[in-house]
């Protein structure tokens, strides 16, 4: 029988490690000039509202869940949902839905910040 007694804890570490990584991975960093406020989060739904301040990007990137979004201030969008990708300019109230597993990323490429909701469905 082998004893394991130095090559365990690394083990251990590495794989605890990967698993921090893989969690990462799947939760983007909120993006320079974005500022992320949980309203609610509960078992079911998470809502989040988010400021985008002019130039802040999000990288593409999918989620493991549904998430309907909702425009509160009016704001310059570029919006990239599946392979559709528009920029136009968003009035307060405008919603879209993305389903799980869908690459999306937003940006905000106008001169003034907005805010937006988003309700992510777990």
């Amino acid at each position: 029988m082998r004893r394991w007694t130095f090559a365990c804890p690394a083990i251990v570490l590495l794989l605890a490690s990967v698993a921090v990584e893989r969690a990462r991975s799947q939760t983007p960093q909120t993006p320079v000039g974005m500022t992320r406020t949980t309203l609610l989060e509960n078992a079911r739904v998470r809502v989040v509202k988010i400021e985008v301040n002019p130039g802040a990007r999000e990288a593409l990137h999918r989620h493991d869940y549904d998430i309907v979004v909702m425009q509160l201030t009016p704001g310059q969008v570029e919006d990239a949902v599946g392979d559709r990708k528009t920029t136009g300019f968003r009035e307060a109230g405008y919603t879209a839905f993305v389903p799980k597993g869908t690459m999306h990323a937003g940006a905000n490429v106008g001169k003034e910040a907005f805010e937006i909701v988003t309700v992510i469905l777990k």
